[in-house]
């Protein structure tokens, strides 16, 4: 970037602060109308803007800041009463994810960052939820965020998948499903009361731990891991380091269970 180029951005930046901040000291102190509704908007931007590293001003969509970059961020929550839904589709790059047994079908979303946001939506029977994070902010390490979905008791679901780069994947819900599978990249995978035809649980580096509504003469079973141990029924049946892998059983339902780094448990009841 040329020097006049940047000089120029310097100077409208600068600007732009001031401005932002002389409109916030008048509508504070009881301004017109006018400029009430000009401070309310003009807030709201597109992007953040930092002026300076560290102890400089920040200005984020509905705030400004003057101190620490890293004392900036908001919270938000999203709680909802939803439609009976089918389909279940979870697509997280950071939250941990949760799935319990309730009266109703709800979500709740929670998260704690000016640069992430969660969203959801029910849709010919599918209930999807992802993220989104901000354009110009680099790589977002920052964000605490959750996911919470309650459905009722014997719920019978059709494909359910589930997906977080970072955080736990936990399911504590009586239901059934024709396919299931549940993702960590970082964090564990825990599941308990699924029964489904297909079910996968895997973690990139993680444990897995899956508890199977059914005798094991129902299933199927492959565990696999590059480092950790394998049990079935909490029983340890090959460990160590290296391609490990235990696959048995010869029922109908399939259920598959691995992590990179960590230890796999597949039980049955």
């Amino acid at each position: 970037m040329k020097t006049t180029a940047k000089v120029l951005l310097g100077v409208s930046l600068a600007l732009l602060a001031a401005g932002t901040a002389l409109n916030m000291v008048g509508a504070s102190m009881g301004g017109r109308e006018e400029s009430k509704t000009q401070f309310d908007s003009s807030m709201f931007l597109p992007g953040t803007f930092h002026l300076g590293e560290g102890r400089g001003i920040h200005i984020s969509p509905g705030r400004m800041q003057i101190g620490e970059q890293g004392e900036f961020s908001f919270s938000d929550t999203l709680e909802a009463a939803l439609s009976p839904f089918t389909d279940l589709e979870v697509e997280v790059d950071l939250a941990s994810v949760l799935v319990a047994e309730g009266e109703d079908y709800t979500v709740d979303l929670s998260w704690e960052s000016d640069r992430f946001r969660l969203f959801y939506e029910v849709e010919d029977g599918k209930l999807k939820i992802w993220s989104e994070g901000q354009d110009g902010y680099g790589k977002v390490t920052d964000v605490s965020a959750d996911v919470i979905i309650t459905i009722p008791a014997d719920a019978e679901l059709g494909e359910v998948d589930i997906s977080t780069d970072l955080g736990s994947v936990i399911w504590e819900a009586t239901a059934s499903a024709r396919e299931a599978e549940l993702f960590s990249g970082l964090g564990s995978v825990t599941c308990s009361g699924l029964l489904a035809w297909e079910l996968e649980g895997s973690s990139d580096l993680g444990s897995v731990d899956i508890t199977l509504p059914g005798p094991r003469k129902d299933f199927r079973w492959e565990l696999e891991s590059d480092m950790g141990q394998l049990s079935l029924d909490c029983e340890p049946q090959s460990g160590g380091i290296g391609d490990l892998l235990i696959a048995g059983g010869t029922g109908e339902r399939l259920v598959k269970a691995s992590t990179d780094l960590g230890s796999v448990n597949v039980s049955f009841s």
